[in-house]
């Protein structure tokens, strides 16, 4: 019989299958995105995508608010036409 998780094994169990629960810190979030960390600052003060938290001083960004930024910057191909 398995034995049942710790709070802190579940917690990080959690974070390993929800993107939403993981939270990163602007220099992660900057390399992710490929952005420098002074992009994704202005960014944040112009209130532009990516969506971020405020946690006392600390920014973080959720990992599937990332994921939907690059989702969402996606450009779809034209379909050309052959006349």
């Amino acid at each position: 019989m398995q034995q049942p998780l710790t709070a802190q094994e579940g917690l990080f169990f959690m974070i390993e299958r929800s993107p939403e629960f993981t939270l990163l810190n602007e220099r992660d979030a900057a390399d992710i995105l490929g952005f420098s960390v002074k992009t994704l600052q202005r960014r944040r003060w112009l209130r532009e995508t990516p969506q971020f938290l405020k946690m006392g001083r600390k920014v973080r960004y959720r990992l599937s608010d990332l994921q939907q930024y690059i989702e969402e910057s996606a450009v779809k191909p034209r379909v050309a036409s052959i006349q």
